[in-house]
């Protein structure tokens, strides 16, 4: 099931997004859960008690707008899709600031919103496919998108991954390279020779390092450094449409 919050400070609005939404997911066969907020505080509030998948954000709002609410959440949930819903076209640049999943406009919400809802089903179907590891205790499952980074140490191959564990794959089983073509689909890139790093975790690119989410400061290839940069803007953007 998805967990949706729609934070809208006109209630008819936000009642009328929900229930397009909860439309749509259900011809779908998708079962998900939506809530309503009409306060961007008390938004803020609840998602920093409850994970939700899938934030309908409106933009210009009294307290905390949108866009506020969005640079909030993404310090303590990296994870979250975010889509701003907004009547002023003009925010739609200011917007991608805040690695939205997508921008829809109110005026044009009935031929936008099932489209980019679609893009988002495709979207999570692409990041829950789940690989079987072979480990040194036996097979593993792990999904694409819970991998922050892999990395190797005298010939041993470790999957780091987003609840802190670290995983030690068998080696005579993978080397990094394949590792890195198997999981370039998925949004991963190849930093430095002994790393692969999941695009979503990155905080920021320096000349030496590339800082993660968790302040997790890892080696960047010198000779590869514009290539990496295009790389992380290329998925970055890739996820985010006008």
């Amino acid at each position: 099931m998805l967990n949706i919050a729609i934070c809208d400070d006109i209630d008819i609005i936000a009642k009328g997004l929900a229930k397009r939404t909860e439309k749509f997911f259900k011809e779908k066969g998708i079962e998900i859960k939506t809530e309503i907020f009409t306060d961007s505080e008390q938004l803020d509030k609840k998602c920093r008690e409850f994970c939700y998948d899938l934030l309908l954000l409106d933009i210009d709002m009294p307290g905390l707008s949108g866009f506020q609410i969005a640079d909030r959440i993404r310090k303590y949930n990296n994870y979250v899709t975010i889509i701003f819903v907004t009547g002023c076209d003009e925010l739609v640049y200011d917007a991608f600031l805040f690695r939205p999943f997508a921008f829809i406009r109110k005026s044009r919400l009935d031929d936008e919103l099932n489209g980019i809802l679609q893009r988002y089903i495709n979207n999570v179907e692409r990041h829950n496919k789940v690989y079987e590891f072979e480990t040194q205790e036996g097979k593993t499952k792990v999904k694409a998108i819970d991998i922050v980074y892999i990395y190797t140490i005298h010939h041993n191959i470790y999957l780091y991954l987003n609840n802190g564990e670290t995983v030690i794959i068998a080696t005579r089983r993978y080397t990094l390279n394949q590792l890195e073509e198997l999981l370039l689909q998925y949004g991963f890139i190849r930093t430095h020779k002994q790393y692969i790093i999941n695009y979503r975790y990155i905080k920021a690119l320096e000349d030496k390092y590339i800082i993660l989410c968790n302040d997790t400061r890892l080696p960047i290839s010198r000779r590869r450094t514009e290539i990496i940069r295009n790389q992380y803007m290329m998925l970055s953007r890739s996820e985010s449409i006008l």
